[in-house]
């Protein structure tokens, strides 16, 4: 029989709570934590917009289905804009629930990949399609033709949606707050600095909460993140 036993790496956070300094609204304010790493290995670590993979694959189906449900409803143009500039910023759904549909979001991942193959298609046909070339074929035909442009274009902009979506890491990231760098490497036995910054744009309290990956841990680390506003004097 085998046996064997796993262990966590010697990483962490130097910090989980970063607050920052009451901050004037158009100023900007930051405040640093440490990535450490105590091994004898590098490490990869990411600050992520949710708390683990399965909440980032409900949030892509999510949006997929959202991107899928606009298109099939007809209000397309405005909402596939809308959803083709993607950031990590959506709902969290709980790891258990997800964990539970998880072969049902997959299966939406493999069809929506075959869409964009169809959608392909769509842009092959596109160009080999004949515009209306007289007198004659004006009328009816051209109106005709402007539907089929725009409907088109609409999937066009679908297709491209998806591939945003698909290709969004999630990176943590906000209106008010943002990190950098969002991704890298610790070395091993050394530390990396960790830059948050603070960007109100009114008078109130602002609070978010981050995620650090670090290669080697089980579970993803989370950072909450505290600033206050305040009015101009």
């Amino acid at each position: 029989a085998l046996t064997g036993l796993g262990l966590e790496l010697d990483v962490g956070l130097s910090e989980s709570q970063v607050v920052f300094l009451p901050t004037y609204m158009g100023k900007l304010s930051q405040r640093a934590l440490r990535v450490f790493n105590h091994s004898n290995t590098s490490i990869t670590f990411s600050i992520r917009a949710q708390p683990s993979e399965e909440a980032e694959l409900a949030a892509t189906c999510s949006a997929l289905a959202a991107v899928q449900q606009n298109t099939l409803s007809g209000t397309g143009a405005a909402a596939v804009r809308g959803m083709s500039s993607i950031s990590g910023t959506w709902s969290p759904r709980s790891a258990g629930a997800a964990r539970q549909n998880s072969k049902q979001q997959r299966s939406m991942l493999g069809a929506a990949d075959e869409v964009m193959d169809v959608d392909d298609e769509c842009d092959a046909a596109a160009q080999q399609h004949p515009k209306p070339g007289s007198a004659g074929s004006m009328g009816y035909a051209e109106d005709q033709q402007l539907l089929e442009d725009a409907h088109l274009a609409a999937m066009r902009r679908t297709k491209r949606a998806r591939r945003d979506i698909a290709a969004d890491k999630q990176l943590f990231g906000t209106s008010h707050f943002s990190v950098f760098p969002p991704e890298g490497v610790v070395h091993p036995n050394s530390e990396q600095e960790v830059i948050f910054q603070f960007a109100p744009d009114c008078a109130r309290d602002f609070d978010a909460l981050a995620w650090v990956d670090l290669q080697g841990l089980g579970e993803r680390l989370p950072v909450q993140l505290q600033g206050q506003g305040l009015g101009a004097q």
